[in-house]
C-alpha cells in the first residue's frame, strides 16, 4: 500500500469518528480532502465542482475522462478520495460526487466548500493614531458566526462581525488578532493576522543651565518596519527654523545638518533620533519638533519645550577645580552619580581646545559594552583605559601647558536618554621646566639605551656583543660536529679490516655444511618422496535471506483502526531539524521478542528473537537507521526522512502491541549574517503534512512574527543573538530550533579632524566587532565615490593594496587586517583638506562607509630636532646608528662565511689521504688461519 493511500486511510477514518464531511470552512492556501461516502473502487466515480465535470473513472477499465472544470488541473483523486491543494477563492463552492456501493446501489455525496480569507486596510503595519480595518472575508449566503479576538489574551472583540475599524490605532492594538467562524454544526475555523504599530514618537521636556549641552530627546521604541525617507528637527514649528534634515544614502539613513552647535547620537539613526545642543543660551529656549517622514507621506512627530534657566537663580555647585603643573600630568576625573540613576550607554569629553586635541567618545557595543573609542585621539597626550567601563570615566592629560587651562565638561548619557554634565576648571601652574610640545613620554629602559658609550648608543653595544656570542657558538657546533664524524670514520675503518680477517674463515665453514647437507638420509630407491599435505581451506556457507512479505488486505484494516486510535490521540508527533539524530521508541515491546519497524509502509528492518538475526528492508531510509533493540535510531536527517514511522512487537504477555510516530522534519534555510541596515530573510520550513504551527520569537523570547519566513527589512545591531523558530501543534510547543544571527556594523571614525599643515595625522575607520563576512572589497576615497586613494587586496588575505596606492604618503600596516582600517597620512599640506571616504564591500555586495572631514590649519610644523648628536646624523635617510648597526652584521656574517669555505677544504683534504691509504698494497706476510683436520 502507497504512503498516499495510508493517508487517504486515516483522513477517512478521522472523518467517520466526528460524523461526517458535508461543509468545509478552509483558509486561502490549505488543502481540502473530500470522500465519495460508501462508493467503491471497483465502479464508476464521477466527480463535479458546480456541476462542471472534473473526473469521471471507469471502474472496469480504470480509464480516466477529464471535464472542463478550473479544478481539474489542481484536483488529485485516489479511490473514492478526492484532494485539492493550494486552495483559491475560485475553488469555492458545490462538489458532488456520484459512485456504487457494495450492493451495486447508486449513491451520491456533496460538499459545500468556503474559503476565508482575513484583509488588513491598508496594511498590517499602520503608524501610531491612524486607522485600520480589518475584514474576514467570507461568503454572504453562508450561515456562520463571525467574531473577532483582540491581544494579547485573544478575547472577544467588544461587537460582533466580520468587520473591524480601528479609527486611533494604539501600541495597545498591536500584535495576535484571530478572527473566529462556526457554523451551525459546530465546526470552527482560526483565522489570524499580526497587526504591527510604529510608533508613537517619545519625547519629553528638558530645562538647561546657559553654556550647557542639551539632549533633545526623540526615540522609536521599536525598529521601524516601514520604511523612513525623510524628517528632521524644527525649531519653532510649523514656519521655524530647519535644524537638521535626515536624508537617504542607499538604504541608510543620515544627518544633514545646518547648525555647527548640533552633535550626534547617532550618524546612522534606526530607533534613537535624538541629537545634542551644544553651548546653549537663552536664545535657545522655544519649542522644537521631531518629524519622520515614512513611504506613502504618513509622518510622525514629537514636540519638546525647551527651558534655559538663569543661572543666577540656579542651584549649580562649584565646579571641581584641578591643579597641575606645567609639563606635568593632570587626571580629569567624571563618576557615574550612583543608584538612583539609570545605566550609561553613552558620554563624551569636551573643552575649548578641539583644535589642538581630541577626547576619546564613550560608546556601548555589544561585543565591547561600555568602552571608550580611541579613534583620532593622540595617545601622548591624552590617555585611558581600554578596559570596559562601569562607573569610573576619567581620563588623564599629559605634557599640560598654559594653553590648556580652561573649563572642561563630562557629558554621561543614560538610557532613558537623558543627559548629566559635570564640569572642572583645570588651572596650569608655570614652572621653570620648559617641555617641548608633543614629545612621547620615554620609559626608563628606553632611556638607558639611548645612553652613549665611548660616543657609540647602548644598543649598537648590545647588537656588537649578541653577534659576536651567536659567531662564537656556531663555529664551537662545527668543532663539535667535526669531531663526531672523525669518530665515526674511525670506527667504520676498524670494522672493515675486522671483516677482511673473518672472510677466508667464513668460506671454509660454508663448505664444511654443504658437504655434511649432501650426506643427509635420502629416500630409498623406488620410492618417491611423500609431499607435502595441502594447507587448511576454510569454507564459509553464505546464505541468501529473501524472506519479504507483501502487505495483506487485512493491514487496510489495521490502518483504518491505527487512524480512529489516532483521533483519540494514539499517535505522537516529533519534529525534529535537518542534520540531527532521533530516537524512535517501541513502547512496551521487548527486546527479546520479534521487532519490526516500517516507514511509510515499506520497511526498515526486522528482528528475529529466535535467531537473533536482523534483516534489513528497502525503505530509503535503512541506510541511516540503526536498530537498538526495541528502539530505532536515524542519524543524519533529511526531508525525505518525514513521514509515518510504526513499530511492531510482543510485551511480556506476548500481546502484539504497535507504536506510530509522525516524523516532520525542519529546515533553516538562509544567511544567519547580515550587515546593518540591510535586509535578512530565514525560512523554517517543515516537511511533511504538518498542521504545525510556526513562528518566530526574538532574541529576548518575544514574538517576532507568526509564519515559517523571518524578513528584517533592515537589520539593527539589537537584532542580533539567538533567534528561535518555534513550532506547536494543537497549542502546544513541539520544537524550538536557535539560529544565531550576527550583525556587522557600523564603521567607527571621527566627524572631523583637523591638522597643522606638514604634519601628520591618522585617519581612523574601524569595524565596532569582528566581521564574520568576508570583505571582498574597500578602500580610502577623496572625495568620494570617484578618487580612491588606497585599495583592499583580498587575494592574499585582507591587506592593503601597496602597489595601486596613489601616494607614497600613506602610511599603513601590512600585515592581515581585521576590524582596524585606520591608515596614516603624512606630510599634510593644504591640498590635502577635504572629505575622506572609508568604504567596506562584504560578500552579497552589502557596503559599509563612513566618510570625515579632513581640516589643514596653521603653518609647518618641523618636527626634526634643532641639536643633533653624531650618531643623530642621517645619511641618505638613514641614521648612522642604523649603518653601523648593518656593517657589524654582514662583517660577522662574511667571517662565517669564511669559516665555512676552511673546514669545508679541510674536510675534502681529508677524505683525499683516506683514498690514498686505501689504495695502497698491503704487505706479503704469512697469515695463520683455521684448518679443519677431516
Amino acid at each position: 500500500m502507497s504512503t498516499s493511500k495510508i493517508y487517504i486511510w486515516l483522513i477517512l477514518a478521522l472523518c467517520a469518528a466526528k460524523g461526517g464531511c458535508e461543509v468545509f470552512y478552509k483558509k486561502r492556501g490549505q488543502n481540502v480532502i473530500m470522500s465519495c461516502g460508501d462508493a467503491v473502487q471497483n465502479y464508476d466515480v464521477e466527480w463535479k465542482h458546480n456541476e462542471r465535470l472534473i473526473l469521471r473513472i471507469l471502474g472496469k477499465s480504470g480509464r480516466r475522462i477529464k471535464g472542463m472544470s478550473g479544478v481539474t488541473k489542481k484536483a488529485k483523486i485516489t479511490g473514492t478520495v478526492m484532494e485539492i491543494p493550494s486552495l483559491g477563492t475560485e475553488d469555492a463552492g458545490v462538489y458532488s460526487c456520484t459512485g456504487y456501493n457494495k450492493k451495486g446501489e447508486k449513491t451520491t455525496m456533496q460538499h459545500t466548500l468556503h474559503i476565508v480569507s482575513v484583509i488588513t486596510s491598508p496594511a498590517d503595519v499602520v503608524l501610531y493614531s491612524t486607522e485600520v480595518t480589518l475584514t474576514c472575508d467570507i461568503p454572504e449566503d453562508s450561515a456562520v458566526e463571525v467574531q473577532w479576538l483582540r491581544p494579547p489574551e485573544l478575547k472577544p472583540f467588544r461587537h460582533r462581525g466580520k468587520t473591524v475599524t480601528l479609527n486611533s490605532v494604539n501600541v495597545t492594538d498591536a500584535g495576535h488578532w484571530a478572527c473566529q467562524i462556526k457554523d451551525e454544526m459546530g465546526v470552527e475555523l482560526k483565522i489570524s493576522v499580526d497587526i504591527t504599530v510604529v510608533g508613537p514618537l517619545k519625547s519629553e521636556d528638558i530645562v538647561v543651565l546657559p553654556g550647557d549641552t542639551a539632549q533633545l530627546p526623540c526615540s522609536l521604541p521599536n525598529a521601524s518596519r516601514l520604511p523612513i525617507i525623510g524628517g528632521g528637527w524644527v525649531r519653532d514649528p510649523p514656519n521655524g527654523t530647519e535644524l537638521l534634515n535626515l536624508g537617504t544614502h542607499g538604504k541608510n539613513l543620515h544627518w544633514i545638518s545646518n547648525m555647527s552647535r548640533i552633535m550626534l547620537s547617532e550618524q546612522h539613526p534606526s530607533t534613537n533620533f535624538g541629537v545634542m545642543l551644544t553651548n546653549v543660551q537663552s536664545a535657545d529656549a522655544g519649542v522644537y519638533m521631531c518629524t519622520l517622514t515614512f513611504e506613502g507621506g504618513n509622518n510622525l512627530s514629537a514636540r519638546l519645550n525647551l527651558k534655559v534657566e538663569d543661572e543666577s537663580n540656579a542651584d549649580v555647585p562649584d565646579p571641581l577645580v584641578i591643579t597641575a603643573s606645567s609639563g606635568g600630568t593632570a587626571e580629569l576625573p567624571c563618576s557615574h552619580p550612583g543608584a538612583g540613576h539609570p545605566r550609561v550607554v553613552g558620554g563624551r569629553w569636551t573643552h575649548k581646545h578641539q583644535d589642538r586635541f581630541q577626547f576619546p567618545v564613550l560608546m556601548s557595543t555589544q561585543s565591547k559594552g561600555l568602552h571608550w573609542n580611541g579613534t583620532g585621539v593622540l595617545m601622548s597626550k591624552v590617555t585611558f583605559t581600554d578596559k570596559q567601563l562601569n562607573t569610573n570615566f576619567n581620563v588623564t592629560l599629559h605634557n599640560v601647558g598654559s594653553a590648556d587651562t580652561g573649563v572642561y565638561v563630562c557629558s554621561l548619557m543614560f538610557e532613558d536618554g537623558k543627559i548629566l554634565n559635570t564640569k572642572l576648571n583645570l588651572n596650569v601652574v608655570e614652572e621653570d621646566v620648559q617641555v617641548a610640545p608633543d614629545v612621547r613620554q620615554t620609559s626608563f629602559l628606553m632611556e638607558f639605551w639611548q645612553r652613549p658609550l665611548l660616543g657609540v648608543s647602548m644598543w649598537v653595544w648590545a647588537a656588537a656583543a649578541g653577534g659576536i656570542i651567536l659567531l662564537s657558538a656556531v663555529v664551537i657546533v662545527i668543532v663539535l660536529i667535526q669531531k663526531k664524524r672523525k669518530k665515526s670514520k674511525n670506527k667504520l675503518m676498524r670494522q672493515k679490516r675486522e671483516t677482511t680477517k673473518v672472510h677466508s674463515t667464513t668460506t671454509n665453514t660454508q663448505q664444511l655444511l654443504r658437504m655434511q647437507h649432501e650426506t643427509e638420509r635420502q629416500p630409498r630407491p623406488g620410492r618417491r618422496q611423500r609431499p607435502a599435505p595441502p594447507p587448511r581451506t576454510q569454507y564459509h556457507n553464505v546464505r541468501q535471506e529473501l524472506e519479504w512479505t507483501e502487505m495483506s488486505v487485512t493491514q487496510t484494516h489495521f490502518w483504518i483502526s491505527l487512524a480512529l486510535c489516532l483521533a483519540t490521540g494514539g499517535s505522537e508527533n516529533i519534529y525534529e531539524k535537518s542534520g540531527n539524530a532521533v530516537t524512535l521508541d517501541c513502547g512496551d515491546a521487548l527486546s527479546n521478542k520479534d521487532i519490526d519497524w516500517k516507514h511509510n509502509d515499506q520497511v526498515i528492518t526486522k528482528y528475529y528473537s529466535k535467531s537473533g538475526r536482523i534483516s534489513k528492508g528497502s525503505a530509503a531510509v535503512t541506510s541511516k537507521a540503526k536498530l537498538i533493540a526495541p528502539n530505532l535510531q536515524i542519524s543524519s536527517l533529511d526531508p525525505q526522512n518525514s513521514g509515518l514511522y510504526s513499530c511492531t512487537g510482543y510485551d511480556n504477555k506476548n500481546s502484539k502491541i504497535t507504536k506510530q510516530y509522525s516524523l516532520s522534519i525542519v529546515s533553516v534555510t538562509g544567511g544567519t549574517a547580515a550587515v546593518v541596515h540591510s535586509e535578512l530573510t530565514l525560512t523554517c520550513d517543515i516537511a511533511g503534512d504538518s498542521q504545525a504551527v510556526v513562528q518566530w520569537l526574538r532574541p529576548d523570547s518575544k514574538l517576532f512574527a507568526p509564519g515559517k519566513e523571518l524578513n528584517i527589512k533592515s537589520v539593527s545591531l539589537d537584532d542580533a543573538g539567538k533567534w528561535t523558530c518555534q513550532i506547536k501543534d494543537k497549542e502546544q510547543e513541539k520544537k524550538k530550533i536557535e539560529v544565531d544571527i550576527t550583525v556587522v556594523g557600523f564603521l567607527e571614525s571621527s566627524k572631523e579632524l583637523s591638522v597643522n599643515l606638514g604634519g601628520d595625522v591618522e585617519l581612523p575607520c574601524c569595524l565596532s566587532s569582528q566581521s564574520s563576512l568576508r570583505v571582498v572589497e574597500g578602500g580610502w576615497a577623496r572625495d568620494p565615490p570617484t578618487n580612491y586613494l588606497l585599495t583592499l587586496d583580498t587575494m592574499t588575505g585582507l591587506r592593503w593594496n601597496s602597489t595601486q596606492a596613489k601616494t607614497s604618503r600613506f602610511k599603513f600596516q601590512t600585515q592581515t587586517l581585521s576590524t582596524n582600517f585606520s591608515v596614516r597620512l603624512t606630510n599634510v599640506q593644504s591640498a590635502d583638506a577635504g572629505v575622506y571616504m572609508c568604504t567596506l564591500m562584504f560578500e552579497g555586495k552589502k557596503t559599509l562607509s563612513v566618510s570625515l572631514t579632513l581640516k589643514v590649519v596653521g603653518k609647518a610644523v618641523s618636527v626634526i630636532p634643532q641639536g643633533k648628536t653624531f650618531w643623530e646624523m642621517s645619511v641618505m635617510g638613514v641614521s648612522l646608528q642604523v649603518w653601523v648597526g648593518i656593517v657589524t652584521a654582514s662583517v660577522l656574517l662574511i667571517m662565517l662565511i669564511v669559516i665555512i669555505v676552511i673546514i669545508h677544504r679541510r674536510n675534502k683534504r681529508m677524505k683525499r689521504k683516506v683514498r690514498k691509504l686505501k689504495s695502497m698494497r698491503e704487505p706479503l706476510t704469512p697469515r695463520n688461519y683455521c684448518q679443519c683436520n677431516r
